[in-house]
């Protein structure tokens, strides 16, 4: 075993373990399938570790998620929210997780309003503030903008290197962005952790070391992290590697080893302002193919919602200013028309796909649909109101 005496730049430190688990809204199975593996083989037991120990933290990737769990279990929503504002429970901070460049500019945005928005109001006195994209590789320019102006300071990647940097949009907003490399990373440091004691702790010593010149460099604070994430897995036990670890610290001085989330770990980062790394602009989605061009119909229909949509709002605020009330704009119908039209995520296809497919497909020609009749609807209205004079009205 090494000498674990030499931590270097990180002694004195913090080693945030982050159990989290990588979903799509399908791709594992049909979205009804994979609400019920969900539910069942991630969220339901990350509760449970959650009750047994006080001091295990789990992340979820998106806002979309919660809101099927606490529909199959409403019973369970203070329990949720007690632990969000715990900072135990971190749920990612938009609707879902999309390629970004397939959305317009106010699709974007919506993501974010059903996203940390909607846990607010949900989860009275909780935020979310990460945004998770560990899965695709693709960022749009205004990402950053949209996630700054949103009051969301950080973003999750992977696909990416090994990193952590800032990200810009060319007007000059930015997030801390994090990059573990690949969010099942764990296939490279799992069989570590999961071996014995002394293997875990030469794998993190080994791993400490490779980053020591960067974090002094650039006056990171020591705080390093590991995500461990893939495909609907379960949360991890790491209760007896942090037992013998607190046990090491008392006889040599090692970095403290703990659960944690992104939140807490880029909190930690983020609080020195270090000079990192800086990014601008766009990533472009090397995924492009399997997309546009295949799913034309239901693309198609997401793009014109996506311009209908802003149409309609603005028609109906102007009939309701001209009414001097807002009593009769339709909410509901918006909030279900916006949801729908950001509702498919990066996870087309896959097991069963030509269902998923057919679902996306389904939400995103509601979308339309209902797009149109709102904006029917709101200048059918203004015109009701033009009162004709001499001569005949052109209708």
């Amino acid at each position: 075993m090494s000498d674990r005496n030499q931590w270097g730049y990180f002694a004195e430190g913090t080693i945030h373990l982050i159990c989290s688990s990588h979903n799509d809204i399908a791709w594992f199975d049909t979205p009804a399938a994979t609400i019920e593996w969900r539910d069942q083989k991630s969220i339901t037991p990350a509760l449970e570790r959650m009750a047994e120990n006080d001091t295990v933290h789990f992340s979820m990737e998106n806002v979309l998620y919660l809101l099927e769990y606490l529909e199959r279990h409403p019973e369970r929503k203070a329990e949720i929210n007690q632990l969000v504002l715990d900072k135990r429970f971190d749920w990612g901070a938009t609707y879902n997780q999309p390629y970004e460049s397939l959305l317009s500019g106010e699709q974007l945005v919506r993501q974010t309003y059903f996203g940390r928005k909607l846990v607010k109001k949900l989860l009275p006195g909780a935020d979310a503030r990460v945004y998770y994209s560990p899965d695709i590789p693709g960022r749009a320019m205004q990402m950053p903008q949209i996630l700054a102006k949103s009051g969301i300071p950080y973003m999750l990647i992977s696909r990416h290197k090994p990193s952590l940097q800032y990200w810009y949009s060319p007007d000059g907003s930015k997030v801390l962005s994090w990059s573990m490399g690949h969010y099942a990373e764990l296939r490279m440091f799992g069989h570590a952790f999961n071996s014995t004691f002394d293997k875990a702790v030469d794998r993190i010593q080994k791993d400490l070391q490779s980053w020591n010149d960067e974090y002094t460099q650039r006056q990171i604070p020591p705080h390093f992290a590991y995500l461990w994430s893939a495909d609907y897995i379960p949360p991890h036990d790491f209760d007896s590697l942090i037992a013998q670890w607190n046990e090491m610290r008392q006889t040599q001085d090692a970095p403290k080893l703990q659960y944690s989330t992104p939140e807490q770990f880029l909190d930690a980062i983020n609080a020195a302002r270090p000079p990192l790394e800086e990014l601008c602009g766009e990533r472009p989605n090397i995924w492009l193919y399997i997309h546009g061009p295949t799913h034309h119909r239901a693309i198609t229909a997401k793009r014109e919602a996506g311009v209908l949509l802003p149409a309609a709002e603005m028609f109906w605020t102007i009939d309701a200013l001209l009414e001097k009330s807002f009593a009769k704009y339709p909410v509901q119908a918006f909030n279900r028309a916006w949801t729908n039209t950001i509702y498919d995520d990066h996870g087309w296809g896959g097991n069963n796909g030509h269902i998923t497919d057919e679902v996306f497909r389904q939400k995103l020609e509601r979308a339309r649909d209902l797009s149109e009749d709102l904006l029917r609807q709101s200048t059918a209205a203004i015109a009701r109101r033009i009162q004709p004079g001499h001569g005949t009205p052109i209708t």
